[in-house]
């Protein structure tokens, strides 16, 4: 199996930006209010208004950061019954990214979220091989409700619920979609369908099923 050569592009270069820590902007709380205007203080007027400048009116609340998530360590989907470890994987200097080494195991997309954090997980993996079914020979089987879940290298798991499954061809393989950020946890599995070119020696489609976090 090969995932298609979907080179990362534009959408890979907006997504490599994307996938770092996300920052959420917290606000700043006025409890008080800042007044202008009126005659130039002397004197006593000068000392009171210092010691009234003194006194804090106003106070900033502390910027909240995203947790740090733990990489994914196995994966299973009871409805095709998958139970897979997961390994790191990348780009080629192509900008392809490289299946797993063997049919056995799944993928994840390192250089992206790590599935839980806000954005678009990805978990590639074989259909099949040589020596028979690969992890996702099922894949096509999955529907919407169906659940995955993600177990971490930390211990703590997450849970996703499969919402649509997309067949494209492999020359059209949706980048800008399937890398593009997102405001929310999300999760994509990837794989091989369709017909199998023997001339190539790799399937013509890959298949999509995207996730929501439960």
């Amino acid at each position: 199996m090969r995932p298609g050569r979907h080179r990362l592009g534009r959408g890979g270069a907006r997504y490599g930006v994307a996938i770092g820590a996300v920052l959420l902007l917290g606000g700043v709380t006025l409890v008080g209010g800042l007044v202008f205007g009126g005659d130039r203080p002397t004197g006593a007027a000068r000392a009171e208004g210092a010691a009234q400048a003194a006194a804090p009116t106003w106070t900033v609340e502390p910027t909240p950061v995203e947790a740090v998530i733990a990489p994914p360590a196995r994966v299973r989907i009871p409805a095709i019954g998958v139970d897979s470890a997961v390994v790191d994987i990348g780009v080629d200097t192509a900008g392809v990214l490289v299946p797993p080494p063997t049919a056995d195991v799944t993928g994840w997309f390192a250089a992206g979220p790590a599935p839980g954090a806000v954005g678009p997980a990805l978990l590639a993996a074989h259909v099949d091989s040589q020596a028979g079914p690969g992890v996702f020979f099922r894949l096509v089987d999955l529907r919407p409700g169906d659940e995955v879940t993600v177990e971490r290298t930390d211990g703590t798991a997450v849970v996703f619920v499969v919402v649509s499954t997309t067949r494209v061809a492999k020359t059209a393989f949706p980048t800008e979609l399937v890398y593009s950020p997102l405001p929310v946890p999300a999760l994509r599995l990837i794989t091989c369908g369709g017909t199998f070119d023997h001339a190539a020696r790799s399937y013509r489609d890959n298949l999509i099923v995207d996730a929501a976090a439960k």
